[in-house]
Order: C-alpha cells, then structure tokens, then sequence
C-alpha cells in the first residue's frame, strides 16, 4: 500500500468528513463515531461483552470499502460532552486516536463506541488505538489486520482492574 498519509477527524453524529487520498478510486475517505452515550460502570453488561478489565475491537468489513469497528470498554470522562476520533492511513498502518470534548466530571467511566469508516481499500493493516486514558505501561489496543482474509474478527486485551480511573 503507498504512504498515502491521510487524517480525518470525526465527532460524534458527524459524518462526511474527509481528505481525498492518492490513489484510492474509492473516494475520499469518510468516518462517523456514534455512543449510546451510557456508561457502562455500574450498568449491567449484556450477554457477550466482555468484562470491565477488558477493552475490545469488535469489527467487520463489507469486502468492497467500509469497515465497522465497535470498541467495547473505552475509557474517558464519565460526562463527556461528546467523543472525538482522528485516523491516520500512513502506509500500511492505520492509526485512531480517541478523545473527548469536554470532560464535564470528576470521575471516568466505560463506553461503547461505533466507529465506521467509508471508502477504505481492502487491504492489510496494522492496527493502533491511541486511547486518552490507557497509560504507556498497559495493555494497548495493536494488531494487525488482513481485511482480505479476514473481514470480521474481534482484538481484545486484559488490563487491571479500574484501569479507566
């Protein structure tokens, strides 16, 4: 894949923003980053979702040009005013930096976050999530990526308990 170096930010319920990439006949890349807004601290977790020592990368891909990816147990403000996410396709690795507008409160909390992303090449990646919380010395959220082959999988790591405070 060329170093195509490309940054879009997204804000959440914000969608069609975008850079025009060289080389890509899809089209501009574009992202959306939607919340149900709940924190997950001391709401009961569905049948599935993974415990709050964990953060998970749920994501699926179309096989054409959108990628879905759902973080389950992101860390930020308890009262956020809404989230923020930047990505960066800078040769084969695509970087997304989380973040917050506003933290409105004392306290830090889990959330659930739908990120999809439009117009991005099938093709291999490495992964790395930039997280506002998640210090240097803990698990980080980095993995490769073949979205030929494998179009829908999930990426999880183990952190301590109330790693988010």
């Amino acid at each position: 894949m060329k170093n195509v170096g490309i940054l879009i930010v997204g804000l959440i319920a914000l969608t069609g923003v975008g850079c025009e990439p060289q080389g890509n006949d899809l089209g501009p890349l574009a992202i959306s980053v939607t919340s149900d807004m709940i924190c997950r601290a001391n709401v009961p977790f569905k049948t599935g979702d993974p415990k709050p020592e964990s953060s998970c990368i749920r994501y699926s891909y179309d096989g054409d040009s959108v990628l879905t990816i759902k973080h389950l147990n992101a860390g930020f403000n308890c009262c956020p005013e809404s989230f923020s996410t930047d990505i960066e396709v800078k040769g084969d690795s695509l970087i997304i930096r989380e973040g917050e507008m506003k933290a409105g409160c004392r306290c830090n909390c889990l959330f659930n976050l739908d990120i999809l992303v439009k117009n991005l090449p099938p093709d291999t990646y490495h992964v790395r999530f930039k997280e506002p919380y998640v210090e240097n010395s803990l698990q980080q959220l980095v993995f490769d990526l073949d979205l030929k082959k494998v179009p829908e999988g999930e990426f999880c790591v183990t952190r301590p308990e109330n790693w988010w405070y």
